[in-house]
């Protein structure tokens, strides 16, 4: 590998990531980048990858997000030289490569060894994608309350694609009048949507406040996977404390539960509600629902899909 004769003079216009960590010194990174990883720190996957950066004894350094949303932007280090005026981070020599390439590159330098494709590859770019699309502002989140929400269920308002929002069994004219649930209880239910530029729905979420007082995000529906993690990155953001997400891949599911002011009668029936992801017990009596069974109550419904 090139020693670099002036190295501590490129730290000057850019973010270090390894100083004074790294093994090789001349590895830099952006705070764009740095800020990625900051917003995932709970990630081991993507911890491993910023560890496996700080120890690469790579060929490249200067590595930025790039203008596509599954891209990167680096310098090699043989064009160091060829850099006037330092200016590293828009030197024409600058290239690009897929951040699913980039992460292997890493391992590979640091001498790391990938276990599991699926975490340590696919899932960290599509982190690295929503992150992109976030950054760039290629989308905008709302929450709304109330009657608007029976709009966004409305399939004539989704952005064309598929995914979990396309496919979802909520989505017909059919099931507006089941949404009442929703829109009549704007104390504890609204709803948290993801439109693109052109006012189309992209994603969608219900957030809930606990009867605990702790507010809850439920499942995402999206039309691309990696929105997901926009969405969590949002949660996060917005001081929500859970997430369906977390929910779903914790060893024992906690106990959740809402308190309504409308909730229905006894004799409506399940058909009479919303079908739930989180919330499929519903005790009416009690004005409750839940995501866990109460032997002790009557007259429970199950809200799952049926």
């Amino acid at each position: 590998m090139m020693k670099l004769k002036t190295y501590n003079q490129l730290f000057e216009s850019g973010w270090l990531g390894g100083t004074p960590y790294a093994t090789y010194p001349h590895v830099d990174y952006s705070l764009n980048l740095a800020k990625f990883f900051g917003s995932n720190k709970n990630i081991i996957e993507v911890m491993h990858l910023q560890e496996a950066i700080m120890g690469a004894d790579t060929d490249i350094s200067f590595i930025d997000i790039g203008e596509k949303n599954d891209v990167i932007t680096y310098l090699s280090v043989n064009r160091f030289d060829q850099v006037n005026n330092g200016n590293y981070w828009e030197s024409k020599y600058r290239q690009e490569m897929k951040f699913g390439r980039f992460i292997i590159k890493m391992y590979n330098d640091s001498h790391r060894v990938i276990t599991n494709q699926k975490k340590q590859v696919d899932e960290i770019v599509d982190l690295y994608k929503a992150y992109r699309e976030a950054l760039i502002g290629k989308y905008d989140f709302k929450v709304i309350k109330g009657e608007e929400i029976k709009k966004w269920y409305s399939v004539h308002n989704y952005a064309t694609g598929s995914g979990t929002l396309n496919n979802s069994c909520m989505r017909y004219d059919d099931e507006q009048n089941r949404l009442w649930l929703y829109t009549d209880n704007p104390d504890k239910i609204s709803l948290l949507i993801m439109i693109d530029k052109n006012n189309k729905l992209l994603g969608r979420a219900l957030l809930w406040e606990l009867s605990n007082g702790e507010k809850y995000m439920d499942r995402t529906y999206t039309i691309l996977q990696h929105h997901e993690d926009s969405f969590e990155m949002w949660a996060d953001k917005n001081g929500i404390n859970l997430t369906y997400a977390e929910v779903i891949d914790m060893i024992k599911e906690p106990k959740l539960s809402v308190i309504l002011q409308e909730i229905g009668v006894s004799g409506d029936g399940a058909q009479h509600y919303p079908f739930m992801d989180t919330f499929k017990f519903c005790f009416p009596k009690e004005h409750l629902l839940t995501n866990y069974q109460i032997p002790h109550l009557k007259n429970q419904l199950y809200l799952d899909w049926f």
